[in-house]
Parts: structure tokens; C-alpha cells; sequence
């Protein structure tokens, strides 16, 4: 989840960038700010997700918000992209749990 946080906090960076430029630009700038934040939000809703166990809503929400940031919004792309792929390992899952029922069993 790592990356994901360095990913949300780039986005968080280039959206107060952002913000000082569309400050000079006037009523285009305000047009770019409905945009940029809004992402920068749905990203940050996926970080807050990802750290209450639900990753794979998390991830999804994380790679959402970045795609508007990319090419920098790559970092959190990958990011959800990792936080989503502890979630599908469905052998490690089944092993557990064969090991699970084996100590139940004794």
C-alpha cells in the first residue's frame, strides 16, 4: 500500500500545483480545478479504503483518481494496481485454509 500512498500524495501535490496555476488562469482555471480535485478525492477515498481492509475497492478507486494525473499518475496507478493483488490469490487462500482445517481436525 505503499506506493499507492506515494501515488495519492503526488496527485495531492500536482493538484495544489495545479491550483496556483489555475488562480492566474481565472474563470478556465476554476474549470480545470472541477476536475483535478474531484479525481484527486476519488484517489484519496481509495487510500482511506484500502487502509479499512477493503483493497480491492480501494485499488480500483486508486487507479481511477491517478488516470487523469498520468503520466505522473502512473505511481498511483501501479499502486492500486499492487494493493488490488494481495486480494485474488485464491491458492494462497485455499492453502490456508487446508491448513486451517488440518490444525481443527488434531
Amino acid at each position: 500500500m505503499g506506493l499507492a500512498t506515494v501515488g495519492v500524495l503526488v496527485n495531492l501535490l500536482v493538484s495544489m500545483a495545479a491550483s496556483v496555476q489555475a488562480a492566474e488562469m481565472g474563470s478556465s482555471g476554476e474549470i480545470l480545478m472541477l476536475i483535478v480535485w474531484p479525481f484527486f478525492g476519488i484517489s484519496a477515498l481509495g487510500l482511506i479504503l484500502g487502509a479499512m481492509d477493503m483493497k480491492k475497492a480501494g485499488g480500483i478507486l486508486v487507479i481511477i483518481g491517478s488516470i487523469f494525473f498520468i503520466p505522473i499518475g502512473l505511481i498511483g496507478v501501479f499502486g492500486g494496481k499492487k494493493m488490488m493483488s494481495g486480494t485474488d490469490n485464491i491458492e494462497a487462500r485455499r492453502k490456508l485454509a487446508e491448513e486451517n482445517q488440518g490444525i481443527k481436525n488434531e
